[in-house]
């Protein structure tokens, strides 16, 4: 190919033509090229020389400027479109990053000024102002900017949006609170009468009424249990939780919590198997709390394996932490659902705890507390096979 215009007809197409190819020099080109790029982008752009005057603008900036270019051309650029802050405040020329870019020769990246159009309405922009310098001289600037009215209005509907879930979190906290205090004490005069009304009646009523009391006695305990579970969480989400942390067994805790759950292991038919060796070392931690933690393993065990199956409830010494581990013989939990069976709300298989009842919140208790301690707490499933839960604590 040869330049300055002329034509080399050797070159062929794909059926063997000849095709004529005009050639351009490199001083016919790059003007057209720089030309068609400012024309074409996105962005706005327009040219300052020395004396901050304008010296080109682009179409971009005029339609957001909304000025012709013959307006804008060789008129002050700081006095018609850059006179103020964000804040609407005036804006003195010799603190405009344009100006400063004519001083100082360095490249001013700015955000969160205004523009102001023709008709005096003001958008927030971030520009660009590059010095152009010619033989040592900066001999004007260059401003490259964006509207960012879209992304700031994203922003602030963004902030608001957290700002109401995180007021919502709070109204829903306060109000399982209140429930939560409001419901407990009529539950705990119908358990306490109930228990008076068994003691009176000793072995006298039928074995129907005894069931039927009995009955009553459970279903009670189990909305205590509900409550006491969800005054628990309104503290973790509100970051109230108080532990009385002093030196415990481990081993003693579990004991105690499988006195509470014979009822529900026997009338369930399951196998009971522990190991709960009580020279354990110490470990210092709020027992009430972890016998709660224990306590929700063990309900979610029983809730979930079948009559007849096998729970096993464990506790040994692993390096500096002791480990605690309830295993069941249960339907097992699914690998994706691994990643959630700890958060609040959540419950696996939806059909099997329609059965079973339950907030779902047990978990998300018992890892915040474990969590609460200096602990880990996690689980192993094989599906159709059981689960085990288990949780290490630092010991003292």
């Amino acid at each position: 190919m040869e330049e300055n215009g002329t034509e080399n007809s050797d070159a062929r197409d794909i059926r063997g033509r000849d095709v004529v190819v005009t050639a351009f020099s490199e001083r016919d080109f790059y003007p057209q090229l720089y030309e068609a790029i400012l024309k074409s982008a996105g962005d706005g752009i327009f040219g300052l020389d020395a004396e901050d005057k304008t010296v080109f603008v682009n179409p971009a900036a005029e339609s957001m400027l909304r000025y012709r270019a013959d307006e804008l051309i060789n008129q002050p650029q700081h006095a018609l479109i850059h006179h103020s802050r964000a804040d609407g405040t005036h804006y003195p020329i010799e603190q405009c990053p344009n100006h400063a870019s004519l001083k100082d020769g360095v490249v001013h990246r700015v955000s969160g000024e205004v523009f102001w159009r023709k008709d005096q309405t003001s958008f927030p922009v971030e520009y660009v102002s590059t010095p152009i310098c010619r033989k040592g001289a900066i001999v004007g600037t260059v401003i490259i900017f964006r509207d960012i009215s879209t992304q700031l209005e994203k922003e602030r509907l963004q902030k608001d949006l957290i700002t109401a879930l995180r007021e919502s979190d709070r109204i829903k906290d306060q109000f399982l609170s209140v429930l939560s205090h409001e419901l407990r004490t009529p539950l705990e005069v119908i358990v306490g009468y109930g228990t008076l009304l068994e003691d009176e009646l000793g072995e006298g009523p039928s074995k129907e009424e005894q069931a039927h009391l009995q009955g009553l006695l459970g279903a009670s305990d189990a909305l205590l249990t509900m409550i006491d579970n969800l005054l628990e969480m309104s503290k973790i989400r509100g970051r109230k939780l108080i532990l009385a942390p002093r030196p415990i067994n481990l081993a003693e805790v579990a004991h105690g919590v499988l006195e509470t759950f014979s009822p529900k292991l026997h009338g369930k038919h399951l196998h009971l198997k522990t190991v709960l060796p009580t020279d354990l070392p110490a470990i210092v931690a709020d027992d009430e709390r972890i016998a709660t933690v224990i306590a929700n393993l063990l309900d979610n065990a029983i809730k979930f394996t079948s009559e007849g199956g096998t729970i096993e409830l464990k506790a040994k010494l692993e390096g500096n932490h002791v480990r605690c581990e309830v295993t069941d013989t249960g339907p097992g939990i699914a690998p994706q659902d691994l990643s959630t069976i700890f958060n609040w709300f959540t419950q696996v298989d939806m059909s099997s705890t329609r059965q079973v009842g339950g907030l779902g919140i047990g978990l998300f208790i018992s890892k915040a507390l474990v969590e609460a301690h200096g602990g880990q707490i996690g689980v192993e499933s094989d599906p159709g096979k059981g689960s085990t839960f288990w949780f290490t604590l630092p010991c003292s």
